[in-house]
């Protein structure tokens, strides 16, 4: 079997959009296996995983899994999200007030995959937001391949159409469930809850 990889490969994971994007699937992801699927006919340099933590909110789940992935071949970077507040007018003159939490770890990714990029000859990029596109294009221009693993199916589709034409390969997340798929339910690794 060919691989769209080859050479030296590092891995870079965007842990909120692709936990969003595996939700649907009825299946979880295995870390472990994801490492060893992508290292075939590759040598792997690297694997990150980058997230936002809560603010005000203890997530025990998220805690346990990013000590698990810093323990079994993963750098994990992660930062606070801050609460944000924006006040909108409509036509009418009418004031809303939208609350959120933000935590982009865009900046994150893209640094680490430009210091990276004359050291590795193929990019595996776990996000399907659409910011990603340029820092793609950016990598490509210095020779890296970059393979793009999100989904377009399911009732949320986190692919962009932009970062699935920008990438030289993308890969479905619910085509590769027998390839890293848990096999044994997760129970090595702590479980995302379904409102995560």
């Amino acid at each position: 079997m060919a691989f769209p990889w080859h050479g030296r490969v590092a891995i870079f994971v965007d842990g909120q959009n692709t936990n969003s994007a595996n939700r649907d699937f009825g299946w979880r992801i295995d870390w472990k296996r994801v490492l060893e699927y992508f290292s075939q006919d590759a040598l792997l340099v690297r694997a990150y995983y980058y997230t936002s933590l809560p603010e005000e909110v203890s997530s025990d789940w998220l805690n346990r899994l990013l000590h698990w992935l810093e323990n079994n071949g993963y750098t994990v970077y992660t930062k606070q999200m801050k609460k944000r507040t924006r006040t909108l007018t409509s036509e009418s003159g009418e004031k809303q007030v939208l609350q959120g939490y933000q935590g982009d770890m865009d900046v994150y990714i893209a640094v680490d995959m430009m210091l990276l990029a004359d050291r590795i000859d193929t990019a595996i990029l776990f996000s399907g937001d659409s910011d990603m596109c340029r820092l793609v294009e950016a990598v490509q221009d210095k020779g890296v391949r970059v393979v793009v693993v999100s989904t377009a199916m399911g009732d949320r589709p986190t692919i962009s159409i932009e970062l699935r034409e920008a990438a030289d390969q993308f890969l479905d997340l619910a085509d590769l469930s027998e390839h890293i798929g848990s096999r044994n339910g997760g129970r090595d690794q702590p479980s995302i809850p379904a409102e995560a």
